[in-house]
């Protein structure tokens, strides 16, 4: 069933246990009370979830008349699996939380995760926005030089070394010994998702909406908000999850490589950790990844570091020092 993103229909029964109640003004008198969870609220709008609706409503129409916050976070456990529009929502603010992020906002990055009670079934490409990982990372992000430097740059070292830390220590190539591909070497598949952040923040133009952006990886043709982003509805247990079909990797001035989330993420990566004199071995690998002809493995401490020698790492802690002491002041 389809529903306009722009309008989010209301299911105004009152639902079962303690919960929100509200009043809105300007609609007819039986349905002018109603409970539901609150999503967000701001100075301008209230967001909040019925059982199978989410919806926004200026605060000069709407009033919330009894607040229960332990009884929404209840309704919305219990709701949110048939709720199409609690996932449109999450995906929306997975975004937005990056977008922040990605603007030198981390702060205000962490507050919208805050607001986002279950992930669990983000498409993969948004999910990681919202993991406990991202969230620690961008209350410290002002202290990461990688993100003072550029926040991209930091946001795409976390992705890589995140995605990394999820990997076994080792994949190998089967030989099966029977049935039609008996005697053929399969590769092992190595989950790393291919996630361009420039894709994941875009906003389209007038009728590229199923082309790029949120609505396009959400696979929601002409903007709508559909059942297909429901866990159990047939579409999205078919749904790709996005790995790389072959492995994309970034390599440092050593020569080690580390695998990268997209071709945006290699390119820079690997031009941060050259020796071009802009950026000096800013960046270096440390564990080690190793293929051979049968396997690929993977140190435990893979992962991408700033150079504590290189000279812009030395730059911007002077920096870093120097606006903390006029801050200071």
């Amino acid at each position: 069933m389809q529903i306009p993103a722009c309008l989010f229909l209301v299911i105004w029964l009152a639902p079962a246990g303690a919960v929100s109640s509200f009043h809105q003004k300007g609609v007819p008198a039986d349905l002018a009370r109603f409970q539901g969870a609150v999503l967000e609220e701001n100075d301008a709008f209230i967001t909040f979830m019925t059982e199978k609706s989410v919806r926004s409503v200026a605060k000069s129409q709407l009033e919330i008349t009894s607040r229960d916050d332990a009884g929404d976070k209840t309704f919305i456990t219990q709701n949110r699996n048939q709720n199409a529009d609690y996932w449109y929502w999450a995906h929306r603010k997975a975004r937005e939380a990056l977008v922040l992020a990605l603007g030198r906002q981390p702060l205000q990055a962490v507050q919208v995760i805050d607001r986002v009670l279950y992930a669990d079934h983000l498409i993969p490409q948004y999910r990681w926005v919202i993991t406990p990982e991202f969230r620690a990372y961008l209350a410290s992000a002002q202290e990461d030089l990688a993100y003072i430097f550029d926040p991209i740059l930091g946001v795409e070292v976390f992705l890589t070394n995140y995605q990394v830390s999820q990997l076994q220590p080792e994949y190998v190539s089967v030989v099966p010994t029977q049935g039609e591909n008996r005697g053929r070497e399969i590769k092992p598949e190595i989950p790393v998702l291919d996630i361009p952040l420039r894709d994941l923040v875009a906003t389209p133009r007038q009728g590229e909406a199923d082309k790029v952006g949120l609505d396009a990886y959400l696979k929601l043709p002409g903007g709508g908000v559909y059942d297909s982003l429901l866990p159990d509805s047939p579409e999205y247990k078919k749904r790709s999850k996005g790995f790389q079909e072959k492995l994309q990797t970034a390599s440092d001035s050593q020569l080690k490589i580390i695998p990268a989330s997209s071709a945006d993420a290699r390119d820079y990566l690997q031009r941060v950790m050259s020796a071009d004199p802009l950026y000096d071995r800013f960046l270096m690998i440390q564990g080690s990844m190793k293929q051979s002809a049968n396997a690929t493995t993977f140190s435990p401490d893979l992962k991408i570091i700033v150079n504590p020698n290189s000279n812009l790492t030395k730059f911007l802690t002077l920096q870093r020092k120097a606006f903390a002491s006029m801050k200071g002041k």
